[in-house]
């Protein structure tokens, strides 16, 4: 009798069972001990920086906006000018404005801690799935090891900006697994709940509710075969939309229709990235080699042959209706199936080479249990190990504060120009990746003429349009001043200050230390059109003289 087998018969009366328990108690242990080794990765990043890691800059103004509000619903965050629409889905807002208020914590720590524990109940929320999709406990290790493990399912997570993209993901799993049980047993009752965490999943995040609505045609496509359990599940997604409507309809009765779509529309699905990141099938994201990656597509094989189509119709409609965000939401298919991949094949392929080690020395022949555990416990450690090492190193340049010379340099900012004072942030970075331009705003309390941050939920310029005015201005880190004037002209924008951190930056796409702007600084130096203000370690900060 194997310890790791999936579907293999017990052995008959109470010594059996009695094992099975023992067994099932062991398996339990270790899944408790990987979500505690999800929960450290989590905290080791989060510790690394006094500062809100990456982004969150917006969201700590949207928090002051909402208190400023006495917690009612602002038209406008003062946010970067204070033209972008309060359209943003509000209950992490809520969460933390209202944390700030009662608690020693400040705006900082909310974004620095909050992010980091909804991570780790998400963790316990796949779990709870795992335990309802995997039918046996080796399987459902493997699938959590892979979740806590995964840099895709902290990643984004835990950053400043994580505090609403936390609570999305973390509803959105808690959804998808009581549809899988309103689906698979039949019973109504489940959509009472997929409906509850469907609507706070909308008032979340967006990116999260698109994630539920994939999901939701995988799972009808493939499990929903009983017509009650389908109307049932509308019946939820009904209430999904009556618990979020305080909040989009007040959106769509400010706004129009087009806030609320702005946010899809600020990742067309056929646009170049889009059609870039369906091309990169390193969707685990693995800094080292992919070797959870391995076990899902392991996995993958394993559900094709025995035609079980849920799980690969989920991933194939993910990289087809979200590619930009498949290697964060996809950590959840993705992790079942190393799951699968890790219980049906590598642990009865370590049994069966205990075996045949075994015999060759003049064993037991069957291959003992006894055996095989220290095999087991060296190679699957090994593995886990591995994984949790390439966590360690998932930085993506991404898992990062801003440093202390920079923030000095923007409390600068704040003390010496005039609030009317506008600032061109040249940081060479992609707009996702670029921290300065999205804290400047937020440190400062000036305007940051091309942080794109928030556009999305404009009217007009398209983020698309800002997007690109970002990209072009940022090419004008290695050429000289007349980019930036003909950047100003092109664009119709006017600019009081030419902003220019000098802290080293890694770059995401190439994992080095890269320096900003070398160019553009030493041309600004010599211009007579500007006159240099400040030179700290954090930045150097240029005045246009009219």
């Amino acid at each position: 009798m194997s310890l790791i087998t999936r579907g293999v018969s017990e052995t008959q009366g109470a010594p059996g069972q009695a094992e099975s328990i023992r067994r099932g108690t062991r398996w339990g242990r270790c899944i408790a001990l990987v979500v505690v080794l999800g929960l450290l990765v989590r905290l080791g990043h989060t510790l690394s920086s006094g500062f809100p890691l990456h982004d969150g800059g917006l969201f700590l103004v949207m928090m002051q906006d909402l208190q400023d509000a006495h917690y009612s619903l602002p038209a406008f965050t003062s946010y970067n000018g204070g033209d972008i629409p309060f359209a943003y889905p509000p209950l992490g807002l809520y969460v933390g404005a209202i944390l700030e208020a009662v608690t020693p914590l400040s705006y900082l720590d909310v974004l620095r801690f909050v992010p980091l524990v909804v991570s780790a109940l998400t963790v316990g929320a796949f779990v709870l799935f795992a335990r309802a999709y995997l039918r046996s406990d080796v399987e459902r290790f493997g699938a959590v090891s892979t979740f806590a493990l995964l840099p895709g399912a902290f990643v984004w997570w835990i950053m400043g900006g994580g505090l609403t993209r936390s609570f999305g993901f973390f509803f959105a799993v808690l959804a998808i697994w009581q549809l899988y049980m309103l689906l698979t047993t039949r019973n109504r009752s489940y959509a009472w709940a997929f409906g509850l965490f469907g609507g706070l999943t909308v008032l979340s995040h967006m990116e999260a509710a698109y994630f539920v609505g994939l999901t939701a045609i995988a799972m009808l496509l493939t499990l929903g075969r009983d017509r009650r359990a389908v109307l049932s599940c509308f019946a939820g997604a009904l209430l999904a939309a009556v618990i979020s409507a305080p909040w989009w309809l007040t959106v769509i009765y400010r706004e129009g229709l087009g806030a609320i779509l702005g946010a899809g529309n600020s990742r067309p699905l056929f646009g170049i990235e889009a059609i870039a990141a369906r091309l990169d099938f390193n969707i685990t994201e693995e800094p080292l080699f992919p070797v959870l990656g391995v076990l899902a597509l392991v996995g993958l094989v394993v559900c094709l042959s025995r035609r079980d189509w849920f799980l690969p119709a989920w991933v194939f409609i993910l990289w087809l209706g979200a590619p930009w965000i498949m290697a964060r939401v996809g950590t959840v298919p993705i992790a079942l199936l190393a799951g699968i991949g890790f219980g049906e094949v590598i642990l009865p392929l370590l049994a069966r080479t205990s075996s045949f080690i075994d015999s060759r020395v003049g064993g037991d022949r069957n291959g003992s249990p006894d055996k095989l555990r220290p095999l087991a416990v060296v190679v699957v450690g090994f593995v886990f190990a591995y994984a949790a090492l390439g966590s360690l190193l998932a930085t993506h340049g991404l898992l990062s504060g801003l440093s202390m010379p920079e923030r000095q340099a923007m409390t600068w900012v704040a003390a010496n120009t005039e609030p009317s004072d506008r600032f061109v942030v040249v940081e060479d970075r992609r707009w996702w990746d670029d921290s300065t331009s999205e804290w400047f705003p937020a440190l400062s309390g000036r305007i940051s003429v091309a942080t794109p941050q928030g556009g999305e939920w404009r009217k007009s310029p398209s983020f698309e349009t800002l997007t690109d005015r970002y990209k072009n201005l940022q090419e004008c880190g290695e050429l000289d001043a007349r980019c930036l004037e003909e950047w100003s002209l092109e664009n119709s924008i006017s600019f009081d200050y030419v902003y220019i951190p000098k802290v080293d930056l890694v770059n995401v796409e190439s994992p080095r230390i890269v320096g900003c702007c070398s160019a553009l600084r030493s041309n600004l130096a010599g211009s007579p059109d500007y006159s240099l203000v400040y030179d700290g370690p954090g930045a150097s900060i240029y005045e246009k003289i009219h």
